[in-house]
């Protein structure tokens, strides 16, 4: 291959003087066992699961990866539960709508290792009254 500039124009062309299209997307390799992991690199929410039950819900406003990877480890702060694991879950979500993602999550799901998951709400009938 060799770059042919004519003019100003830059065109790229084989050793049979074939023109070759530079601008096209790179073909990926194939490699057979890999997943791909990206999303990981990015903001977003992610769920952790044990035996198929939702045991603790994360964001992550930079990248997820540091944040998953530090709840599996022995030197996370302390702040961060140890929670077992076996299963995670990742979804990419723009910054503006982290919250608003991570708080329904924690409505739906209300897992045993989120400490900022509000109580139930109790229905006033169970609530018992006192005589005055």
């Amino acid at each position: 291959m060799k770059l042919v500039e004519a003019w100003g124009s830059r065109r790229v062309v084989d050793m049979f003087g074939a023109e070759l299209d530079y601008r096209r997307e790179p073909v990926r390799p194939e490699l057979p066992g890999f997943v791909d992991a990206s999303a990981l690199l990015g903001p977003g929410v992610f769920v952790l699961l044990d035996r198929g039950v939702v045991v603790y819900v994360g964001k992550a406003s930079s990248t997820l990866l540091p944040k998953v990877a530090a709840i599996r480890a022995d030197s996370r702060p302390k702040w961060l539960p140890k929670v077992r694991f076996d299963e995670v879950l990742i979804r990419r979500v723009p910054p503006d709508q982290l919250s608003a993602v991570y708080s329904a999550l924690l409505a739906e799901f209300r897992p045993k290792h989120n400490t900022e998951v509000a109580p139930p709400p109790v229905a006033i009938s169970a609530i018992p009254r006192r005589r005055l």
